[in-house]
């Protein structure tokens, strides 16, 4: 992907030209241009690249299910932004105090799951948890967590694999996750 600017001023005309662009560069951008006269600084332009992807495509398995299971808040959803392997990921939707956003899908063993999650949340109160079927928390991060590679077993037959992301009732800050294939 290639980004164009052009400016255009009387007889002068000025390209940036931005090659291979990744989510990594969206952001904004402003041009500083000096000479002996003085200093001009443009106003900000914004970079941003459209993402239509799926869940199914940001997690790197299309060939699964994903919902927003309920009891959820905030639908998790895919982008670009944040990921661990420069494509794409789930994120959470932004939640509030004492809410949780869901993430679910089901799967046929036997076999192995593995993700990546980061998180960024109030340490110790705040956890997005991993479950298959419903049964107590096979792990879970909290604070302020970098992305990290996590593998479980999956046993034979079908099994619901869940990844809930909860606040608890106070300190609305720092609330979002991801989930990346």
């Amino acid at each position: 992907m290639a980004v164009r600017w052009r400016r255009h001023s009387g007889a002068t005309e000025v390209d940036l030209r931005l090659t291979n662009v990744q989510a990594t560069n969206i952001g904004g951008y402003r041009a500083v241009v000096s000479n002996v006269v003085g200093t001009a600084v443009s106003t900000t332009a914004t970079l941003t690249i459209p993402y239509g992807g799926t869940l199914a495509m940001a997690l790197n398995a299309t060939n699964l299910v994903w919902t927003n299971a309920a009891p959820t808040n905030a639908a998790w959803f895919a982008q670009i932004r944040e990921t661990h392997d420069g494509d794409a990921a789930a994120q959470s939707g932004r939640i509030a105090d004492n809410q949780q956003a869901v993430l679910q899908t089901t799967v046929v063993g036997p076999g192995s799951v593995t993700f990546w999650w980061k998180v960024s949340s109030e340490a110790g109160y705040d956890f997005l948890k991993f479950y298959i079927d419903g049964a107590a928390p096979l792990a879970s991060v909290s604070g302020e967590t970098d992305w990290q590679q996590v593998t479980f077993p999956i046993p034979a037959s079908s099994h619901t694999l869940k990844w809930i992301y909860a606040k608890d009732v106070s300190v609305a800050r720092r609330t979002r996750c991801w989930v990346g294939g």
